[in-house]
């Protein structure tokens, strides 16, 4: 997952949360402003739930097709 991450990182910060929820996780993704103006789109927050398994191995391709 970090891997997919540095290409998000070099433009900006992510505020990561991670909460369980039951037997799944809840992962949300918050990326920070970068300059007044910023496209909406880049600053919505996203979530994803999913037993840790799932999340080990789907996250990391979802924030790298972000």
């Amino acid at each position: 997952m970090f891997v997919e991450l540095m290409p998000l990182l070099r433009d900006r910060t992510l505020l990561i949360t991670v909460a369980r929820v039951d037997e799944k996780l809840k992962v949300k993704v918050i990326p920070a402003r970068v300059k007044e103006g910023d496209e909406h789109a880049l600053t919505t927050p996203l979530s994803f739930t999913g037993s840790a398994e799932e999340l080990d191995s789907e996250l990391g391709g979802h924030l790298a097709s972000y």
